[in-house]
């Protein structure tokens, strides 16, 4: 398992699974290399088993967090009339319309109307409800919309 890249895993749950076999492995590795005596807490590959467990410990967490999200995405969701992930709605400003839908990070597609919560108008719609007026915050400067109707 030591060589396997599990980030080439496209499945979360594989991924994750996949993880906890390298970590698990890892954690065999550091303690048969301590009983029998050859390494110690200041051995260099000693130091960089323990690095890439903690490596990979940090993955599992990120994945493990990944799977909360996509599952809070795809649960079935209470009805209520603020913008939260997995509600699409239509802004309108001086310019015209803009659609867009607020999803997970792995539902992202900015150039389909895909947002974050992470993204400029992510921040701006999350929690807003119809009606709203908004600003969207660009480098370029803010935008005004007034949030239209869900779509």
């Amino acid at each position: 398992m030591k060589n396997k890249n599990c980030g080439d895993i496209k499945d979360l749950e594989e991924r994750l699974a996949c993880l906890q076999e390298k970590y698990e492995d890892l954690t065999n590795q550091l303690e048969q290399e301590r009983l029998s005596g050859m390494i110690s807490d200041e051995t260099w590959s000693y130091q960089e088993l323990l690095t890439e467990r903690q490596f990979v410990k940090k993955q599992i967490d990120l994945v493990k967090k990944r799977i909360i999200g996509r599952e809070k995405f795809l649960s079935p969701k209470k009805q209520t009339d603020t913008i939260e992930v997995g509600k699409c709605v239509r802004l309108q400003n001086h310019t015209g319309s803009l659609e867009v839908c607020l999803v997970s990070v792995d539902d992202a597609n900015p150039s389909e109307g895909h947002v974050t919560a992470e993204s400029p108008i992510g921040k701006a719609i999350e929690g807003k409800k119809i009606g709203d007026e908004i600003k969207v915050s660009l480098p370029k400067g803010e935008i005004p919309y007034i949030i239209e109707k869900f779509i």
